[in-house]
């Protein structure tokens, strides 16, 4: 069915083509049939291809033979349009491989292709052209130069034509084709010449008209030739307004109607009293119509798909914009408000109307607070990076939040006045309080808050560097709790946690501010006294112990009994842990002396 099909349709353009046969020549003046070749055997397969090219060479030899051409000049023809259409096939497959019937599955769609496909169509139809007149010339003795230019010209023309008719309609077709035969195939036809809406087809209906009007009068009166220029009006028209498809069936109609009337003896190629030189040129005109025609229509097809592809970007980047979690403002280079995100705006607790134009920096919480303006000039002066900082900013309930802000330099238009600045803001008033949060579990006891032996480890390390450093005195106290373990046996660990707690409390009472408490476990803890003599420190230990005591004795019952020993050293050498050893063996010495003891060294064995 196929190859019924197509010899038929290869047929049919064939006696179109020798219909127009100018008087007194072999030459036609378009030749519709090396399209169908091309299209013919560029839509079959390698099984196919021998089928097809011995049937494409007897249909070429009956339609020439049976049209006036003498059996030895109707092979000459078989051969130049062979020929033609395996150069024209090689080169597309070569230059188009992505183009449906070339080895793709896309129809023919910028204008670089259609360049590709022209200059194919070019090569071929100049080979044919040179192999054609020769023949012409063995066999009749007659062909010049003019002859070969316009056979050169008309098999162009027919192939670019009925070429890009296929490879633009083709691939919906042909996919129609295969999953709902010919009901399909109509059905995808008309949907693809059914005007969008009534707007178009009133236009449509007006370049319809303004094309009769244009060539009857370039082709019917007597000034046609100084008219000419006017038909390149419609074909321009149709470029920029339509479809390509429908821009090349528009400029067939235009070839269409411009050979017709040449052939009844109208129009401005009558011009040219050679036959043949007219010829050639309907021939280019018909060929640059099409051209002309299809490169604006890709171009305003790229433009218009370049314009969507934008739009949609816009359009994402404006819903991201909207619907971003973290807050997004655009700022002048001068910390001007331009626009900014939902988000932002419930953090400033404000609408977007009363935020544009207002200055960035009337949020923060610290007027003194110059990190804003330092952040915004870094980003402003090195578009390469984005500036990062921290900064704290008053919302609309006057709470003060810690925001990170990233800010980038972009350009909005052409000179650096159009910049801009991107910046995105992080809450992290959370995050900073988780933080601080976990800073202080790292270095404080979790139950009386005060500081941990990790913390005073680091501390006295500290203060011993800075005792050595400046030659001062301190001291170091360690306290253990007598029995305390009585309370926790009788009463319950949270009654000793408790007493704990307390007992945490009355040590920070007692200490200065420049003293340091920490608890290092258990019910043992320290206390650093920096600046203190060792009988500051006796008297320290003195007041603590009896400020226990005190607290122990209005808790009645086995609280009661719970008191404290201490043992103390001077802050002396450079080493903390043998400090601490020799503060323990004091505490010891003061638990052996019967409890509720302190015990002062005065220098560190």
């Amino acid at each position: 069915m196929r190859l019924v099909v197509w010899v038929a349709a290869f047929v049919a353009a064939g006696y179109v083509g020798r219909a127009t046969i100018i008087d007194g020549t072999a030459l036609s003046l378009v030749w519709p049939a090396a399209g169908v070749a091309a299209l013919w055997l560029a839509t079959g397969g390698r099984r196919t291809r021998a089928g097809d090219v011995a049937a494409l060479a007897c249909a070429a030899f009956v339609v020439n033979a049976t049209t006036g051409a003498s059996p030895s000049l109707a092979l000459v023809f078989v051969a130049a349009n062979l020929l033609q259409v395996g150069l024209f096939l090689t080169f597309a497959h070569r230059w188009l491989p992505e183009v449906w019937a070339f080895g793709g599955a896309r129809p023919l769609a910028t204008l670089e292709q259609l360049g590709r496909l022209v200059a194919a169509a070019l090569l071929g139809c100049a080979a044919a052209a040179l192999l054609g007149s020769l023949g012409l010339h063995l066999v009749t003795g007659s062909g010049t130069l003019l002859t070969l230019l316009a056979w050169w010209g008309r098999n162009t023309a027919g192939l670019v034509a009925v070429a890009l008719v296929g490879l633009l309609a083709g691939p919906s077709l042909s996919a129609a084709a295969r999953s709902g035969g010919a009901r399909a195939v109509l059905r995808v036809a008309a949907r693809g010449l059914r005007p969008q809406d009534a707007g178009r087809v009133v236009e449509a209906l007006l370049l319809t008209a303004t094309t009769f009007g244009v060539y009857v009068a370039v082709f019917t009166s007597g000034v046609g030739p100084a008219l000419a220029f006017l038909v390149l009006v419609p074909t321009f028209w149709a470029g920029i307004r339509f479809a390509p498809l429908a821009v090349i069936l528009h400029s067939l109609a235009c070839a269409t109607t411009a050979i017709w009337l040449t052939l009844l003896g109208e129009g401005p190629f009558l011009a040219f009293h050679d036959v043949t030189a007219r010829a050639l040129v309907a021939q280019l005109c018909v060929l640059m119509t099409l051209v002309a025609g299809l490169s604006l229509a890709f171009s305003h097809a790229q433009v218009r798909a370049v314009v969507a592809e934008l739009t949609e970007a816009r359009d994402h980047l404006e819903r991201l914009f909207a619907a971003a979690p973290q807050g997004i403002a655009v700022l002048s280079r001068d910390g001007l408000l331009i626009s900014l995100n939902p988000a932002l705006c419930d953090l400033l607790g404000r609408s977007e109307q009363d935020l544009v134009g207002r200055a960035v920096a009337s949020f923060s919480a610290d007027e003194r607070d110059h990190s804003l303006a330092d952040h915004l000039a870094r980003a402003a002066d090195d578009p390469a990076a984005a500036a990062e900082t921290t900064w704290h900013l008053r919302d609309g309930q006057g709470l003060v939040r810690t925001v990170s802000l990233t800010s980038t330099r972009l350009r909005s238009g052409g000179g650096d006045s159009d910049e801009v600045l991107l910046v995105n803001v992080v809450d992290v008033t959370e995050r900073e309080h988780l933080q601080e949060q976990l800073s202080h579990l790292a270095h404080h006891d979790p139950l009386t808050g005060l500081p941990n032996r990790r913390w005073f480890e680091q501390e006295l390390e500290r203060q011993l560097a800075a005792a050595r450093r400046e030659d001062r005195a301190g001291a170091l106290l360690l306290l253990d709790l007598d029995h305390f373990k009585e309370v926790n046996d009788t009463l319950g660990h949270a009654a000793g946690d408790d007493l704990l707690v307390a007992l945490g409390r009355v040590l920070e009472r007692r200490a200065r501010r420049t003293d340091a408490v920490a608890r290092l476990g258990g019910d043992e803890f320290a206390v650093l006294l920096p600046g203190t003599e060792i009988a500051g420190a006796e008297e320290v230990a003195r007041s603590i112990a009896a400020a226990v005591r005190e607290h122990t004795r209005t808790l009645g019952g086995v609280h009661e009994r719970v008191t404290v020993s201490i043992g103390g050293v001077p802050l002396d050498g450079d080493d903390p842990d043998a400090l601490l050893r020799a503060a323990d063996r004091a505490l010891y010495a003061a638990k052996r002396a019967g409890r509720d003891q302190h015990v002062v060294a005065t220098a560190v064995a």
